[in-house]
């Protein structure tokens, strides 16, 4: 007998827990490639409309309504809507992987981060592809401009202080350990309230 993999055992147990949604009852009256379902059942003279989308195991909409009618209006604008923002969403994608990014090897960029805190890193790029940028963080200088505050901005002469890393960039960012990396435009703000 073949082991299922973790999705697979994911996507079943999503299954499961969405037949624990549905009525015995009801009948399915849409199931598109898109993920969406609908379910529909009548009780007690009402007709209802029981809606799931994606990998929700849980319904995103279940409703009543007077008419059967006004249950099916229901069920394809639910359609409509789920396809437009299908649509939408590659869209989105195709135009993210169409924006080549803007980073150039030489260019300095900086992470700012923290809680309570100001927290400022340099990098400076090493090399670029048409998808990734290479970077290595670099020594910074600080001057104190307040209490436990102050400005930074990239050593001079550059000094690296650690190994290259690749991330993939889009438009004019990238993320290195989950922050937002830009072009460096001068002094930063830096606090620290440790």
């Amino acid at each position: 007998m073949a082991r299922m993999t973790s999705n697979q055992d994911r996507q079943s147990k999503d299954v499961r827990i969405a037949a624990r949604y549905i009525p015995n009852n009801s009948r399915c009256i849409l199931e598109h490639t898109n993920g969406s379902a609908a379910h529909a059942y009548e009780c007690a003279g009402k007709f209802y409309a029981i809606m799931f989308w994606g990998t929700s195991a849980k319904p995103c909409q279940h409703y009543s309504y007077r008419t059967e009618d006004a249950r099916n209006r229901a069920i394809w604008s639910f359609r409509e809507s789920v396809e437009q923002s299908v649509t939408l969403r590659s869209k989105a994608r195709a135009d993210r992987k169409a924006t080549p990014h803007t980073f150039r090897a030489g260019d300095i960029v900086n992470t700012s981060w923290g809680y309570d805190q100001t927290n400022v890193d340099f990098y400076i790029v090493t090399r670029v592809t048409s998808a990734c940028v290479w970077v290595r963080p670099i020594a910074s200088d600080y001057e104190a401009t307040g209490f436990m505050s102050g400005k930074c901005w990239p050593a001079m002469p550059i000094r690296t202080t650690g190994e290259e890393s690749r991330h993939v960039a889009r438009g004019g960012y990238f993320s290195i350990n989950g922050h937002s990396a830009s072009l460096t435009t001068g002094e930063q703000h830096s606090s620290s309230y440790a």
